[in-house]
C-alpha cells in the first residue's frame, strides 16, 4: 500500500531511451543559446534537430536536464508527431519535473500526444501536488487522444470557483482564485475536441462575471455530451476527418501495444491498493479494456468504494 502511494505519473511511461553521444557542434549550438535570457525564433530555428544524433541529444536534454534544459528542448520539439522520440521525451520530462513552465511547455510541445502515454497523462491530471495549470494541460491531452471519459474531469476544472464548482472526488486541485491560466490552456483542447466532432467551440471566457460565466458552462453541456456521444457510439477504430482527410487521433488506442502495457502498470498499482491508478483506468475507458483489468479491478471501478 506504502509503494502505490509513492508512485508518479511517470511510473506509467514507458522506458526511457538510452543516452546517446551528442554532434559536438550541436551540443555547442545549445550551450551558447541556454544561458539567453529569452529565445528567438531564430534561436529555436538553430536547433531544428537534421540528424538523429541531434535528436537524440535533445530526447536526453529532456530525459535528463533541469528546468531550464526541459524548457528548451520542448520549444524546439513543438510540433512533433506522436512517432517521433521526441513526444515521448517531452511527456516523460512533462510527468517527472517540478517547475510549472517547463512542465506546461513539454505537456503541450508534441502535436498529438503518443497513446503509450496516455496512462501516465490520466494518472497526472490526477495528482493533487502537481500544479492546476499542469493538471489542466493532462486533461485537455487526453480530450486530444479523444479519451471522452477525461470530460468529467475537464467540467470540473472549467466550473471551479464559480458557483457552479463540484466536489467531485477529482476536483481536489486548490481553490486559491488563480484559475485562469488552467481554464486557458484547457479551453484550447476542450475546443479543439468540440470541432472535430462537429460541434461549436465555447465562448466561455474566465474573466467574465459570475452569471456569463455559468451561462456560458451551462450552454457547453449540450456540445460536449454529443462529443461523449459520438464517441461513445462510434467504433473504436481509426477514422478519417471527413472534411481535412486527417486521421481522427487514437481512436485505435486499444490497439496500440505500448498504449496497453503502460494500461497494465495501471492495473497492477490499482491491485495493490493504489485508488488514484483505480480512476485513471476510469479516465481511459474504455480503452483500458483492452488491457486485463481482473476480476477484483474491474469490480472496483464499477463499485467505488
Amino acid at each position: 500500500m506504502l509503494a502505490a502511494l509513492l508512485l508518479q505519473a511517470a511510473a506509467f511511461l514507458p522506458p526511457e531511451v538510452a543516452p546517446q553521444p551528442a554532434p559536438a557542434g550541436y551540443r555547442a549550438r545549445a550551450e551558447a543559446i541556454l544561458p539567453l535570457p529569452e529565445w528567438s525564433l531564430r534561436d529555436l530555428a538553430q536547433l531544428q534537430p537534421r540528424t538523429d544524433g541531434e535528436r537524440a541529444f535533445l530526447v536526453s536534454l529532456l530525459q535528463e536536464g533541469g528546468p531550464r534544459e526541459v524548457l528548451l528542448a520542448a520549444m524546439v520539439a513543438a510540433g512533433a508527431e506522436p512517432s517521433d522520440a521526441l513526444t515521448r521525451a517531452c511527456l516523460r520530462a512533462a510527468c517527472e519535473i517540478r517547475e510549472e513552465d517547463a512542465a506546461l511547455a513539454a505537456l503541450l510541445a508534441p502535436r498529438w500526444p503518443d497513446p503509450a502515454c496516455l496512462p501516465a497523462l490520466a494518472y497526472l491530471a490526477l495528482e493533487p501536488d502537481r500544479p492546476i495549470s499542469v493538471r489542466a494541460a493532462a486533461i485537455g491531452r487526453l480530450l486530444d487522444a479523444d479519451c471522452a471519459s477525461a470530460w468529467p474531469l475537464a467540467r470540473s476544472l472549467l466550473r471551479t470557483g464559480t458557483p457552479l464548482d463540484e466536489d467531485a472526488p477529482w476536483a481536489d486541485w486548490p481553490r486559491g482564485g488563480r484559475y485562469e491560466l488552467p481554464k486557458r490552456v484547457l479551453l484550447l483542447s476542450v475546443n479543439a475536441w468540440l470541432q472535430r466532432h462537429g460541434q461549436p467551440p465555447t465562448d466561455y471566457e474566465p474573466n467574465a462575471s459570475w452569471s456569463d460565466q455559468m451561462e456560458r458552462l451551462q450552454a457547453l453541456e449540450a456540445p460536449a455530451h454529443a462529443c461523449v456521444a459520438q464517441l461513445a457510439a462510434a467504433s473504436i477504430s481509426p477514422r478519417r476527418n471527413s472534411e481535412t482527410g486527417e486521421v481522427v487521433p487514437f481512436r485505435g488506442a486499444h490497439a496500440d501495444p505500448g498504449f496497453v502495457a503502460c494500461c497494465q502498470l495501471l492495473v497492477d498499482a490499482a491491485a495493490a491498493g493504489d485508488e488514484r491508478a483505480l480512476l485513471s483506468l476510469a479516465v481511459l475507458m474504455p480503452y483500458a479494456a483492452a488491457a486485463n483489468l481482473g476480476d477484483d479491478v474491474s469490480r472496483r471501478m464499477l463499485t467505488p468504494e
